[in-house]
């Protein structure tokens, strides 16, 4: 679990103490000194989570601190307006959390483009951070809270910055509209009460959500609401000199942080308990942190206050360096003392020299800090746009990496050769030169013969576009890839579309001499969460990751079954069509009696994901031209 950045909670802006009225706030190195604590235990667990189970919970402990912090922020506003009032809190919001997030992005965005072969979902998952969404990306992805796809985004940290964006669109007016920021005589009342209404049902949804949809209730506002609506009551209730308070009040906090210290050991199957267990114990540590005990004299050493301060730097260069890690020298035994020099060092200096600046500059006007935002962000976000852009090719000008290349002969590479079909299709970029005459119609999740108006959101229409100038331009010797994962051989439905789709398509691109290839389906291998694409040894990864070879591998007795009904079907269609051609897997991938995702000799593997191949794989690359120029040899129709 990545760490929230509650950038108020990590900032130096004075913090109410708890005995303190409301407009009269002062600094508190204790808060500090928690969220060293809290930053501290989750990277820990990034590098290990063996290690620390439940270290991830320091996110559940910021975003309690931040629920306290904002709402004294907030507090005692009576002399602005509305917009004022509005304007000035994101105006704040803006200087504190955007130049340190606009570093990271631009710097690990770079690096992403250097050792990632596909960096999109990467580049996607940055835009959006910038937006302030990545958290519904990541949901809309269904990435796993704890999977290695999780551990090797280069922002996945950023989802609880989405989180505190969007909770920072509801907060405010809640706490303008119960009175309590204009200091009305019912205002602390009123939103304390509503506050409270929000957070029972938001820890109901959480509760509710985590068995059934993980992601949902880990990545999305609503369930995470409670938690910083935690801080938040704290701070309200600590006001007034109320029984509980008094009672709380005498509970030795050191013996409430040893609850905390233990509750980071349990495993992650009792998440829910532990996040519940976690969240009360924070809110009652910062009532009963006095002056004068020993809790109290530890969290607030400068050291530690200070590594608090330089928490929000801390949080957003650990998860870089780690992940970009993942993706090259590893993290293991000879790197860790390395890595943690690395991560000090760039947090301390974006802390001094990015965060703490922009933090503190006053010589900008309020609307100069606006248009330097917006400016700032529509560049970032269009040139990692750019970047990412499959037909652009420029990433592939930017990874260092192995790439391979088309190794077709110059009589094939002079034939347009059209691909059309979703991601599988892909598997087939590497057979085109960059500069070829190719004509790509490339359309995720869609079957090359789907043109439903209503599946995948209607995107699938494209495909009536595609194949219109297909049948237009194409002409005698050009080749159509028509590649799909889709059909199988257990859908019957698609296998009757896809049989019409061909019948009919195939004639017309038979009579102006344009051969069609299709693939035969293959069975996936079970990767069981690992990501492939560290399975190939480079320059900067010197070693494969361990998991490349446990991956089962496939029978070629199974492969043979599904390739037999699939056979079954097209049959006929092979009888009546000289120019529809097949491509089998098995000749790639298989040797002996079995297929494999990693290739033990080549020192590579085959697939990234269980069902697509590899194909900056060199060794994958070369058995694939050579079967493809033997395929498209016989394709002179």
């Amino acid at each position: 679990m990545m760490l929230s950045m509650c950038r108020d909670a990590m900032n130096t802006e004075s913090v109410s103490s708890v005995a303190s009225n409301v407009g009269k706030p002062r600094y508190r190195p204790e808060i500090d000194g928690l969220r060293a604590f809290a930053v501290i235990v989750v990277i820990i667990n990034h590098f290990n989570s063996d290690i620390l189970p439940s270290g991830y919970l320091g996110v559940d402990m910021f975003f309690v601190i931040s629920g306290y912090v904002i709402t004294s922020s907030l507090s005692g506003k009576a002399n602005l307006s509305f917009g004022e009032f509005l304007v000035g809190f994101y105006e704040k919001r803006i200087k504190r959390i955007y130049p340190a997030l606009f570093a990271a992005i631009s710097i690990t965005a770079v690096l992403g483009f250097f050792f990632i072969p596909e960096p999109q979902i990467n580049a996607r998952t940055a835009i959006a951070a910038v937006f302030g969404v990545s958290n519904l990306y990541l949901y809309q992805n269904s990435t796993a809270y704890f999977s290695q796809e999780s551990n090797l985004n280069l922002f996945t940290q950023t989802w609880s910055l989405g989180v505190e964006e969007q909770f920072y669109f509801l907060f405010p007016l809640m706490v303008w509209f119960s009175g309590y920021a204009r200091q009305d005589i019912r205002g602390a009342k009123n939103l304390f009460q509503l506050v409270l209404v929000f957070a029972l049902i938001s820890v109901a949804s959480f509760v509710y959500l985590y068995p059934i949809n993980q992601p949902a209730a880990y990545f999305l506002m609503p369930p995470r609401f409670w938690e910083i609506a935690m801080g938040s009551l704290v701070f309200i209730g600590c006001q007034k000199q109320t029984k509980i308070k008094k009672v709380l009040e005498q509970i030795p906090p050191i013996a409430i942080f040893l609850l905390i210290c233990i509750v980071m050991f349990f495993p992650a199957s009792i998440a829910v308990v532990a996040t519940i267990l976690v969240v009360l114990l924070s809110a009652i540590f910062l009532i009963c942190l006095r002056q004068g005990t020993a809790a109290h004299r530890l969290f607030s050493l400068k050291k530690i206050a200070f590594i608090g301060r330089a928490s929000y730097s801390l949080y957003l260069w650990h998860w870089s360096v780690l992940a970009v890690a993942r993706w090259t020298i590893g993290i293991n035994k000879l790197t860790v003392i390395p890595l943690v020099l690395l991560i000090a060092t760039i947090s301390l200096a974006s802390y001094a020299y990015i965060e703490t600046p922009f933090r503190r500059q006053s010589s900008l006007s309020r609307r100069r800090t606006f248009t330097t935002f917006l400016a700032t962000s529509g560049f970032l976000v269009s040139s990692i746009y750019c970047m990412q852009i499959q037909d652009y090719h420029l990433y592939r000008r930017l990874y260092l990496g192995q790439q391979s290349k088309s190794l077709l002969p110059e009589n094939l590479v002079k034939r347009r050769l059209f691909i059309v079909g979703d991601s599988y299709a892909r598997d087939f970029y590497t057979l085109l030169p960059e500069n070829s005459n190719k004509v790509n119609y490339v359309l995720d999740g869609c079957a090359f013969f789907d043109f439903s108006t209503h599946a995948y959101g209607g995107k699938c229409r494209g495909h009536v576009a595609s194949w219109s100038r297909i049948l237009g331009e194409a002409r005698k010797g050009d080749i159509v890839f028509a590649i799909s994962k889709r059909p199988k051989p257990d859908n019957g439905a698609d296998l009757v579309k896809m049989h019409d789709f061909l019948a009919d398509i195939l004639r017309p691109l038979r009579n102006k001499g344009v051969s069609v290839v299709i693939r035969i389906p293959f069975p996936e291998f079970s990767m069981n969460g690992h990501n492939g694409y560290l399975c190939q040894k480079e320059w900067f990864r010197p070693e494969v990751d361990p998991a490349c070879r446990s991956v089962k591998p496939i029978m070629i007795s199974d492969v043979r079954m599904v390739k037999k009904d699939f056979l079954d079907e097209v049959k006929g269609l092979l009888e009546a069509n000289e120019n529809l051609m097949l491509i089998d897997y098995e000749k790639i991938l298989c040797k002996q009696h079995q297929c494999l995702a990693y290739d033990a000799l080549a020192g590579d593997g085959t697939t990234y994901d269980g069902g697509h191949l590899y194909r900056w794989s060199k060794s994958l690359s070369i058995r694939m031209n050579s079967y493809i120029v033997s395929l498209l040899k016989g394709a002179q129709v």
